[in-house]
């Protein structure tokens, strides 16, 4: 079985639209779900990582050469722990850890498209649910890749998309609210263009 939206057009593996309780509270009576989704899943790279993959090895062979060399001269702990061990927790961070908490968010991350509105719930260790209006939507943006999946962004960025989609700390606070990297992307934007026509 595939999942279509209302008008039979297919998206992706089952045809149960099953609404996620923390978006119920948004849903108006007449309001129709036209679509349920998530974020590509597992670990991602973006193009950026191209380059702070390589700068985040080289900080961390600079911090392990300064500890290296503090302990070897007797370097009064203090000095170590106030500044070699924070920064080599932050390059490990940047160098693994965010990937995993990059994937832990996009696993928590749902996304719906109704006649109204779109809504993204996102957060690790609270929750919250952002809704767009369709009807006060004038921008939207869409990109695509040849895989199918792709990321709908509502309004202006501020930064560019693949920037927003990096999972880079801080950086979708810069973007627009999105649908990330969405499988059959560019059905789900059909999707969202026809509703836009056809509720409005």
């Amino acid at each position: 079985m595939v999942e279509r939206n209302v008008w039979g057009k297919e998206l992706t593996k089952t045809d149960l639209l099953i609404v996620p309780d923390e978006f119920q509270p948004c849903l108006d009576a007449d309001e129709e779900v036209l679509w349920i989704g998530q974020p590509r899943q597992g670990l991602l790279f973006a193009v950026l990582d191209f380059y702070l993959v390589p700068f985040m090895m080289l900080w961390l062979s600079f911090v392990l050469t300064f500890i290296y060399f503090s302990l070897r001269d007797g370097a009064p702990m203090i000095l170590i722990s106030l500044f070699g061990v924070p920064a080599f927790m932050a390059g490990l961070f940047l160098l693994v850890g965010r990937f995993f908490l990059d994937a832990r968010s996009r696993k928590l991350t749902s996304y719906a498209l109704t006649s109204k509105r779109a809504l993204i719930a996102t957060g690790i260790f609270s929750r919250s649910v952002r809704t767009i209006e369709l009807r006060h939507l004038d921008q939207v943006s869409f990109s695509s890749r040849a895989n199918g999946y792709g990321t709908i962004s509502f309004g202006a960025n501020l930064v560019p998309t693949w920037i927003g989609e990096s999972g880079w700390p801080g950086a979708s606070s810069k973007s627009a609210p999105m649908f990330k990297m969405i499988p059959n992307a560019k059905v789900v934007y059909a999707t969202l263009k026809q509703a836009q026509t056809e509720f409005f």
